[in-house]
């Protein structure tokens, strides 16, 4: 009888080995699919992250607006400066229960949206500082007002909101991103809880109003 020979000839081998190539290949090139996939669910839910944390940030603030009277005309108005692409107002700082200060929403010049503040004891916008980046490269701040708006005083959404009676009852803040940037702003709507006290006057040592406990 013919006798087996045992073992692997020199073809086979080399076609194993090219098998086995070819796998480690697509191995290699699942992994790599996969990390990178990986690395776009972490980038996404850092960018997320960002935007939900400058959200809060400004919500935090407005939410707990301060309108302080001001006399400047003949009727009392309330101390904010709304702008299209800008506002002003007054607020406590992270507690409720620390001083009022003054704060600024606004794009910085290289396209950051930033939260600025100073004491409310400096005078107008002096005082402030650059503004911690709430949010960097940003296209475009847009900010709309919600209240009485015409001389009928219907509510509607208008652009700016300054030398009224009142804070508007909602502020709504819109951002545009750059082309192709995977972060996205919902809209952010907040509704100032806040009146004029037209009797506080602002203690500049305590952050309160003047006389009272």
């Amino acid at each position: 009888m013919p006798r087996t020979e045992a073992g692997f000839t020199l073809v086979e081998m080399l076609v194993s080995l090219a098998l086995l190539a070819i796998a480690a290949v697509l191995i290699g090139r699942s992994f790599a699919i996969d990390r990178a996939a990986l690395w776009r669910v972490q980038d996404r839910a850092s960018s997320g992250e960002r935007v939900e944390a400058a959200q809060n940030a400004i919500r935090s603030r407005l939410e707990h607006l301060f309108a302080e009277a001001s006399y400047e005309g003949q009727s009392p108005t309330v101390a904010m400066d709304g702008a299209p692409d800008r506002l002003t107002f007054l607020a406590p700082g992270n507690d409720p229960r620390t001083p009022i200060r003054r704060y600024r929403l606004a794009l910085s010049p290289g396209g950051d949206l930033t939260l600025a503040s100073a004491d409310k004891a400096a005078a107008e916008m002096t005082g402030l500082s650059d503004g911690a980046i709430l949010l960097p490269k940003v296209d475009r701040l847009q900010i709309d007002y919600f209240g009485p708006s015409g001389a009928a005083g219907a509510p509607a959404w208008v652009g700016s909101w300054t030398g009224r009676a009142a804070p508007p009852r909602l502020v709504r803040i819109r951002l545009g991103l750059p082309p192709g940037d995977r972060r996205v702003w919902p809209d952010l709507i907040v509704r100032p809880a806040a009146s004029v006290d037209s009797g506080c006057v602002i203690d500049a040592d305590t952050g309160g109003c003047r006389g009272r406990p």
